[in-house]
């Protein structure tokens, strides 16, 4: 039977004030977000040429992994620092909010970034310049276009910052999500229909920009513009954010709450009948994804279609001691998550390096693809801890030592490990 997973939480009551909370599965959920972009990502490292849609297969994998970091980003962030911007004044509690996104953040992607800078050929400067300051500054997704097209595009190198970008911008309103959604204590009927409406407005918000978002890129084709709006900005993007926030706002309003027998059985469908919608519909996407024409399906990425069902399953593993939760609570994933960052901000660079050929497909081709993304996983994830540990830890650990403003007997307790 399904028990609740959250320990000496109180309903009310500030989060800091506990310190039995442990959710590990939320680190593992990260991790499982990092090993499909890994996956889907270097998925094409040897192309079948009698197989042409092959390399197109994980696309959707690709989209349900970014959804999954954004929701489930709203959702730690939510546990995080809504007791923070509660028991504090608001200045005070921003300018310790705003050091802390930071230090997450800007360390590795300016390492990243004057890499990437440091290798890339001098006849491309010039026509690179103009947009370095957009990458620099995290706002590349926030715009959409640039001289050369797409503006998360432009510099190839480090267009997957596009998320990172995107993430900032949630940074940018969360503390004015708190001020005027969450400032007041939540029931959990209030909670839960919160919840609901996030999900209703994202579906009619995405309608509205299908119909008339092109008009915020004109300088676009239709297409392009489309694909810029629905994936790449956060305009659209924040309802899976918002969805995280309101999941992790029923989940404390419901801490208190004893699991009935009812309760855990719905539970249970729900977390069946998610995973199986998640896997039909990735399944189902593909087709969708090789089309030239933006229909609205393809416009919405499964940002719409598979926010429910993430939703579903990050509060399922957070309030139950499940098999689900088991599950995203192994030392491996919890390994990977920890990571994730540096998993995401370094795999493209290795990624060029175990390309192969095109060939046939035959039982040595796909011998050799599965050694190769093997292979390729494995080397980035190596990777990524050495910078985990040499860049990202100790840059993080030092600017909120230094900028916070806290003292260490006055710094608040943090019970949700801070890897959003």
């Amino acid at each position: 039977m399904l028990e609740i997973n959250a320990p000496g939480l109180k309903a009310g009551r500030p989060l800091e004030t506990e310190r039995k909370l442990q959710l590990p599965a939320l680190t593992g959920a990260r991790g499982v977000a990092a090993l499909a972009v890994l996956v889907a990502h270097g998925f094409p490292v040897l192309r079948f040429t009698d197989v042409p849609t092959f390399a197109a297969c994980t696309v959707p994998l690709a989209m349900f992994a970014m959804s999954l970091f954004f929701v489930l980003s709203g959702f730690v962030i939510y546990l995080n620092y809504a007791a923070l911007f509660g028991s504090r004044p608001f200045a005070r509690a921003l300018r310790s909010f705003a050091v802390a996104r930071f230090a997450r953040l800007y360390p590795l992607f300016a390492f990243v970034a004057l890499v990437t800078f440091a290798t890339i050929e001098s006849t491309r400067w010039p026509g690179l310049l103009p947009d370095v300051p957009w990458f620099l500054a995290l706002v590349q997704s926030w715009w959409p276009t640039t001289q050369n097209g797409i503006l998360v595009l432009a510099i190839q190198e480090l267009a997957h910052t596009w998320s990172i970008s995107t993430e900032m911008f949630f940074y940018l309103c969360f503390p004015l999500m708190y001020l005027t959604l969450f400032r007041r204590p939540a029931s959990p009927r209030g909670a839960a229909l919160a919840l609901f409406c996030c999900g209703l407005a994202a579906a009619v918000a995405m309608l509205f920009l299908y119909r008339f978002g092109a008009r915020l890129a004109p300088r676009l084709p239709r297409e392009d513009a489309l694909y810029w709006l629905g994936y790449f900005s956060p305009y659209a993007r924040i309802f899976e954010f918002a969805a995280g926030c309101f999941a992790a706002r029923l989940f404390c309003a419901l801490a208190a709450v004893p699991v009935s027998r009812r309760e855990a059985a719905a539970a249970h469908a729900l977390v069946i009948a998610s995973l199986a919608g998640i896997i039909a519909v990735i399944w189902w996407a593909q087709s969708i994804y090789l089309q030239d024409e933006t229909t609205f399906l393809r416009f919405i990425r499964l940002n719409v279609i598979m926010l429910p069902m993430i939703t579903a399953l990050l509060f399922a593993a957070c309030r139950y001691r499940s098999w689900l939760s088991a599950a995203l609570s192994r030392r491996s994933l919890i390994f990977v998550g920890e990571i994730s960052y540096s998993i995401y901000m370094l795999h493209l660079f290795l990624m060029p390096q175990f390309y192969g050929r095109a060939a046939p497909l035959s039982a040595a081709t796909l011998a050799e693809w599965l050694l190769r993304l093997a292979v390729y996983v494995a080397l980035t994830i190596a990777l990524a801890f050495g910078t985990y540990r040499l860049i990202e830890q100790p840059a993080r650990r030092w600017i909120r030592r230094t900028f916070s403003g806290d003292r260490p007997e006055t710094a608040p307790t943090r019970l949700i490990p801070d890897y959003s």
